[in-house]
């Protein structure tokens, strides 16, 4: 017969494995998200929400060329030359601020 305090740590193990996965997947799930729902705020022309929802999936994976492109659309519907000089490739060489007055 199993001895119980056996069985309470086998469960811990489990259960924290099981935790361990569920952060991985959602770290990975979470800037796709955020792009998605950048894109929408842009559809419906709430550029500020789009910018903001974007730049937070830049700051979780700084190579998401989607996110870096809706950061520059949304900066340019808000016309704003000190922030963006005309091209999606400025987010690779600019340093984008994380907020927007």
């Amino acid at each position: 017969m199993h001895k119980p305090w056996m069985i309470a740590i086998g469960v811990i193990l489990v259960l924290g494995l099981a935790a361990f996965g569920i952060c991985r997947a959602y770290r990975h799930w979470e800037p796709d998200f955020l792009v998605r729902e950048a894109r929408a705020f842009l559809a419906k022309g709430d550029d500020g929400s789009a910018a903001l929802e974007a730049q937070r999936a830049l700051q979780l994976d700084s190579a998401n060329v989607d996110a870096c492109r809706l950061v520059a659309q949304s900066l340019k519907a808000k016309a704003s030359p000190r922030l963006f000089n005309g091209d999606a490739a400025s987010c690779t060489l600019r340093r984008i601020p994380w907020t927007i007055s």
